[in-house]
């Protein structure tokens, strides 16, 4: 995870960079936040793949870069997340 995680950063550096240029800017990314990948509990993720399963609730395994405080829960113990599709499909749509 770590390496996509980068190289997503890289990509999102590389259009600030050709956009800054092209425009005639300059621009400063100063990173607010940093947080390593990490794998949920598979116990949890399990749980919550299992219940939808058996309540025939359509369900997809994904991968987030959110920094949710489940991602400090998971230094104390079990932990994982779920993420309820809004409007059109997107998670944290009002």
């Amino acid at each position: 995870h770590a390496d996509k995680l980068q190289a997503m950063v890289d990509e999102v550096r590389q259009v600030i960079e050709a956009t800054a240029e092209q425009h005639g800017l300059s621009f400063e990314l100063i990173p607010t936040a940093d947080f390593p990948p990490l794998d949920f509990n598979p116990a949890c993720v399990n749980a919550v793949r299992d219940g939808a399963s058996s309540l025939g609730l359509s369900h997809m395994d994904i991968v987030s870069g959110a920094g949710h405080d489940a991602i400090f829960v998971a230094e104390l113990g079990p932990a994982g997340m779920i993420f309820v599709p809004c409007e059109g499909g997107i998670s944290h749509n009002e």
